[in-house]
Order: C-alpha cells, then sequence, then structure tokens
C-alpha cells in the first residue's frame, strides 16, 4: 500500500467549498457533497462508478478505510432500499387511488351519457390530478344540467307559442303568450308573437269594421236609390197633369184660332203657365237628384 495522499494536492485543487478541502479527511469517497472534477457529488453511493476509478482510491484505501466504507455502503444500500420500498408503496397507493379516482371517473360519465346530468362525485382526491379530473366531470355534468333545463324551458315556450298561433289561426284573436321564462331569447319571442298576434287583430278588425261601413253605404245607397226611384214616380205622375193642362189648351188653342181668334191670347197664357209649372218641377227634380248624388259621393268620416 503506497502513501497516504491528498486529493487536493493530486489534483491540484482549489475548490475552497469543497467538503475536504486542505481537511484532516483523506477518505474523500465517504464523504458528501465534495467538489471532485468540477462538480458537485453525493453519497458514496450515488459516486461510485467515478470514486472506484480514481486515483485517491486506490491510494488511500486500506483495511479500516475499507470497513468503513462497506459500512457506509450498507447503510446507503439500506436506505435506498428503504427508499424504494417506500417508493414502491407509494406507487401502489397511487395507483389504487387513481384506479378508484378513475373508476368513479367513468362511473359518473356513464351516468351523464345516460341522460342524468344530476351526477355529482366527491372532488377529495390525495392525487391533484384526480381531483381537477372529478372536478372537470362534476362542471360537465353542471353544464349539461343547464343545457337540458334550457332545452326543457325552450320546449316549453315553443309549445305555448305554437299554440297561440294555432288558436289565432283558429280566429281566437284574444289570444296571448303569458308564460315567463329566464331565458332572454324566449321573452323576445313571446314580445314579438303577442305583437304579431295584436297587428293581425287590429288588422282584421279593422277590415270587420271597413266591410261594416261598406255594408252600410251600400244600405244607405240602396235605400236612396229606391226613395229615387219612387220620388220619380210621384214627379213623374205629377207632371202629367200639367202636360194634359198644356196639351189640352194647346188642342183648343188650335181649335180656337181656327174658329175665333179673339181667345187665343188666353188660351196660350194658360198653356205658358202650365209650361212654367212643369220647368219648376223639372227643376226641383233636378236639385233634389244632385243633393242625392252629392250626398252618396262623400266618404264616412271616422
Amino acid at each position: 500500500m503506497g502513501e497516504k495522499i491528498k486529493c487536493w494536492d493530486f489534483f491540484e485543487c482549489e475548490e475552497k467549498d469543497c467538503a475536504v478541502f486542505k481537511s484532516k479527511e483523506l477518505h474523500c469517497w465517504l464523504v458528501s457533497g465534495t467538489h471532485c472534477r468540477q462538480e458537485i457529488q453525493g453519497k458514496f453511493l450515488e459516486k461510485m462508478e467515478m470514486c472506484l476509478k480514481c486515483e485517491v482510491f486506490k491510494e488511500n484505501i486500506d483495511v479500516a478505510s475499507m470497513e468503513d466504507t462497506l459500512r457506509v455502503l450498507n447503510k446507503q444500500v439500506t436506505e435506498f432500499r428503504d427508499m424504494v420500498e417506500e417508493r414502491d408503496r407509494e406507487l401502489e397507493g397511487i395507483s389504487m387511488e387513481m384506479a378508484l379516482g378513475l373508476s368513479e371517473v367513468f362511473v359518473a360519465l356513464k351516468e351523464i351519457s345516460a341522460g342524468d346530468p344530476s351526477v355529482r362525485i366527491p372532488e377529495g382526491s390525495k392525487l391533484e390530478l384526480i381531483g381537477k379530473l372529478k372536478n372537470v366531470v362534476n362542471k360537465t355534468a353542471e353544464d349539461i344540467g343547464e343545457i337540458v333545463d334550457l332545452s326543457h324551458d325552450f320546449a316549453i315556450g315553443l309549445a305555448e307559442h305554437f299554440d297561440v298561433l294555432h288558436r289565432v289561426s283558429e280566429g281566437d284573436l284574444a289570444a296571448r303568450v303569458y308564460g315567463t321564462s329566464d331565458v332572454e331569447l324566449l321573452e323576445s319571442l313571446k314580445k314579438v308573437t303577442n305583437q304579431m298576434v295584436a297587428s293581425v287583430s287590429r288588422e282584421i278588425t279593422e277590415r270587420k269594421r271597413a266591410k261594416e261601413n261598406l255594408q252600410h253605404r251600400a244600405d244607405e245607397l240602396r235605400q236612396s236609390n229606391e226613395k229615387l226611384e219612387q220620388f220619380g214616380h210621384v214627379v213623374s205622375h205629377e207632371l202629367q197633369e200639367p202636360l194634359r193642362t198644356v196639351i189640352s189648351y194647346l188642342r183648343m188653342l188650335q181649335h180656337v184660332c181656327r174658329e175665333d181668334g179673339d181667345d187665343a191670347d188666353e188660351y196660350i197664357a194658360y198653356a205658358v203657365d202650365g209650361a212654367n209649372r212643369m220647368s219648376k218641377l223639372i227643376d226641383k227634380l233636378l236639385a233634389d237628384a244632385l243633393v242625392s248624388s252629392d250626398d252618396q259621393g262623400k266618404e264616412p268620416s271616422d
């Protein structure tokens, strides 16, 4: 076995922060936190490959240090084994937790897909990923539930609108949409539907009123024509009398003129008077006809 050497001398090291730099500890491979090769090393178990090939290790190893090394190695191996076993147990627990969590998630998703958006699962879990996944599932179920509720509201609202439109088509102009909804679109649709029905109702009412007014004017016109016809018959009868007088006196005038010309002026005066009476009757008849025509030509005022 050669003389013990110092690693900082052998490697000409100036790493003053190294745990063995210029110390009495020559078993540097057993010291954690050394700065060999300008790198920081951990425990011997972690740097074993590099230390076993190191010249300092070969020169400084002896029976005592070998026992120390084996004891440290055994301790570190035991710690490592315990750590691996603990990690295995943790992984087993994680696997079980993940399996149970995923099982709950899959069952919930199956129920949601079957049409039950009210399903909820506890979000507590040792695994953050499973907890977030459960939260996503619950949020999804909640959103689907809102969509189902909205669809239900839409179905009810549209059914009421179609019922109102059907009643209006059957002649029920008093039909209106009265239901209320938290859905803004349905409220807007209700407003538009009711305004449309009210507009149709006003239009039909105005048309009925116009038709009734037209029928009333037609009845008045028919009555006026009947009165005018009666008046024409009366006037025609009244006109016959002066005409007969005129004709009679004219015939007498013809006869007298042939026999005696002295009475001709008197007979002519009678004839003229009868003709004037007939002229006045004709004027009155025309005036009445004009007045009746003017009245029929006027539009009724609202």
